[in-house]
């Protein structure tokens, strides 16, 4: 079964952002794009979180967009934290992808079952 070049990519790109990403997170530069958006909302977050308190009880839409302030930095974090997982298992799963690619260069399906090698359940597509 030939490597979908489209999913290989997208793997490639995963991991690309990974990596680009833990390296801004652990850059000592505080003028990173990245870390002044996370500050700047985990800031508004923090106000939004304490005007809660004296919000009128009986204002739902100004609740709700006090709410949403603290949802949004929270989705940042979640979404940034899901990159910084992701990007590792893209990596591992992108090598799993290029050894049966080589394999398959190499040794014919008929070949690799008579050698006992697996060819089947080696990445999900």
């Amino acid at each position: 079964m030939p490597i979908d070049p489209v999913y290989a990519a997208a793997l490639r790109r995963t991991s690309r952002l990974s990596i680009d990403l833990e390296a801004q997170l652990l850059s000592k530069l505080k003028s990173e794009p990245l870390l002044v958006v996370l500050h700047t909302a985990k800031e508004q977050a923090a106000e939004a979180l304490a005007a809660l308190v004296d919000v009128d009880a009986e204002d739902p839409k100004a609740i709700r967009a006090l709410q949403n302030e603290v949802t949004r930095f929270d989705d940042m974090v979640r979404w940034l934290k899901q990159m910084l997982i992701d990007g590792p298992e893209a990596d591992r799963e992108l090598g799993a992808l290029q050894m049966q690619e080589a394999r398959e260069l190499i040794l014919s399906d008929e070949d690799a079952a008579q050698l006992g090698i697996p060819t089947e359940g080696t990445h999900d597509d």
